[in-house]
């Protein structure tokens, strides 16, 4: 089957018309970005010497990428098991002065910390090194947003190694 010029044509716009359709209803859809990392801080007194109080983070990073502003709700933790009959936590802090819905606009990034220890405290003991969790993150529209799998035993790992550094 041979196509004249003029049929080639038709179906070359209609393509380019879908695809710009397309396009604009996922730039308004939003793209956040939701990942993590490890961090420790450490203080010093006044001549610089490191003090034996290393605290480990779970530092939350959120970046909208999409053209439009997104508002976000709170973070959850999704854990892989339920923990007395819960699998989901936020993640907020006794005096936290962030308000949620917090206003992402296109480019910005939202960073949030987790301190482990309190992580450690509350949960860790109920929770086994093949268990793992997610952070997951909702906008106004109700779009979960989720981060790659954390595993239970890199995040004991971490609060092993701030330990291990105040032994030093």
């Amino acid at each position: 089957m041979i196509l004249d010029k003029e049929t080639v044509r038709i179906i070359i716009l209609l393509i380019i018309f879908f695809w710009g359709i397309y396009k604009y209803i996922n730039n308004r859809r939003g793209n956040l970005k939701v990942d993590y990392t490890f961090a420790y801080k450490w203080e010093a007194d006044e001549f610089g010497n490191l003090l034996k109080n290393t605290v480990p983070y779970l530092v939350i990073k959120i970046i909208n990428r999409g053209q439009n502003t997104r508002n976000i709700n709170t973070p959850l933790l999704k854990l892989s098991k339920e923990i007395e009959g819960f699998n989901t936590i936020q993640v907020v802090r006794k005096g936290d002065k962030q308000e949620f819905p917090y206003k992402l606009n296109p480019g910005d990034e939202f960073k949030k910390e987790m301190n482990l220890f309190d992580f450690e405290k509350q949960l860790m003991d109920k929770l086994l090194d093949k268990d793992n969790l997610r952070l997951i993150i909702t906008d106004t529209f109700m779009k979960k947003y989720k981060s790659r799998i954390i595993k239970i035993k890199d995040i004991k790992s971490s609060i092993k190694i701030a330990k291990e550094s105040d032994l030093q």
